[in-house]
């Protein structure tokens, strides 16, 4: 089983999760929202804050990836994600995807009134 962190106080983040947790191939995701279970992520070295501002999950053997990655791990568990993993984990897509990424994450954390950080 894998564990997906995500912002449970940013809508945007809220709306994405919801989408993915009502297909049928989620089951075997469990779904940790850091901003009302924080203490967990102690448990992986990771900070809130660095959870907060990029999107982790834990694969099954037990390793954390965030960003891109995570998002190419994950999809590859969602059936109608898995083609769209796939061309987005192609080399040069790929690398344009980790750059485009960086720069969404660095807006969601600044844009307070969309992605408001609970306090912690």
């Amino acid at each position: 089983m894998i564990q997906v962190f995500y912002d449970g106080s940013c809508g945007l983040c809220s709306r994405e999760i919801a989408f993915y947790k009502n297909l049928p191939a989620t089951t075997h995701i469990e779904w940790v929202d850091i901003a009302r279970n924080s203490e967990v992520l102690s448990e992986y070295g990771l900070s809130f804050d660095e959870a907060m501002r990029v999107f982790h999950i834990l694969d099954e053997d037990g390793k954390l990836k965030s960003g891109v990655e995570a998002f190419l791990h994950l999809w590859a568990k969602i059936t109608p994600f898995q083609i769209l993993g796939f061309i987005i984990g192609l080399p040069i897509i790929k690398q344009l995807a980790i750059g485009s990424y960086a720069r969404f994450a660095a807006w969601r954390f600044k844009r307070k009134s969309v992605c408001p950080l609970p306090p912690h």
